[in-house]
């Protein structure tokens, strides 16, 4: 069997080399990201927040208000953050999305919720149940209730 290592020798010479190699600009990494095979992407992304998680976990210290996004997207749930996270790597990348997408959620309503009161919103109100309309909800400063969907 004879090797065909030199037919590969064309699409070698399009890798880009520590001398070509130029940063891409956002526009061009973004539009590389949405051709590249969905799952593929959901593997390495889950790998990178992996990586990330075991950093927050190594130190045994999770911030609060990730440890409180966690509280009120999973309330069912009985173990730790850490724990729960192990279970969703177990399943696979796409456990791991969902359980990212979850907390990502969540973690983006509390800052919401903290950017309203500073706003001057008062009776801030994250909703308990999806199926709520608008996700937050507060009264203006005039004094009318506002729904929110973040």
């Amino acid at each position: 069997m004879a090797m065909k290592s030199l037919n590969l020798l064309p699409e070698l010479q399009k890798l880009p080399s520590s001398e070509s190699d130029q940063r891409k600009s956002f526009q061009d990494t973004i539009t590389d990201l949405r051709s590249m095979d969905r799952e593929l992407y959901a593997a390495e992304a889950a790998a990178g927040v992996s990586f990330a998680m075991w950093g927050i976990f190594d130190t045994i210290n999770v911030d609060d208000k990730l440890a409180q996004a966690h509280e009120m997207a999973f309330g069912n749930y009985e173990g730790s953050l850490y724990e729960h996270w192990q279970e969703m790597a177990e399943g696979g990348s796409e456990s791991m999305t969902g359980f990212i997408s979850a907390l990502k959620d969540k973690y983006a309503e509390l800052n919401f919720a903290e950017d309203l009161e500073a706003r001057g919103f008062t009776n801030v109100e994250i909703a308990t149940d999806s199926t709520q309309p608008g996700g937050i909800s507060a009264i203006s400063s005039e004094g009318a209730e506002t729904l929110f969907q973040v």
